[in-house]
């Protein structure tokens, strides 16, 4: 296993529409977004970063995977995670070396 970081200076919002559009640039569209400071913030628990959960899917590689091994579906969608860290504005995804 293995995780991938981009760090960049722009807010996480931003960060998220521009990411967007790159995802639909490979065919992946964002299905749902997690907005864990608010979801929190709904529970009662104060978080102070911004920090939000992207699932993502490209429809033609998920039904490549799912035909090659349904244990696939455990890892789909695939998630992105965006957040404040120390001033910066971090993106990270996980994968499987092959």
């Amino acid at each position: 296993m293995f995780d991938y970081t981009v760090l960049t200076n722009k807010s996480v919002n931003y960060t998220i529409t521009r990411l967007e559009g790159s995802l639909k640039e490979e065919n992946f569209g964002v299905l749902w977004m997690f907005d864990i400071k608010e979801k929190l913030k709904e529970k009662g628990l104060e978080f102070q970063k911004e920090f939000k959960v992207l699932e993502v899917c490209n429809p033609d590689e998920a039904h490549r995977v799912l035909n090659g091994n349904g244990m696939a579906g455990y890892f789909l969608p695939c998630k992105i995670v965006v957040y404040e860290d120390n001033g910066q504005t971090k993106i990270k995804c996980l994968g499987q070396l092959h």
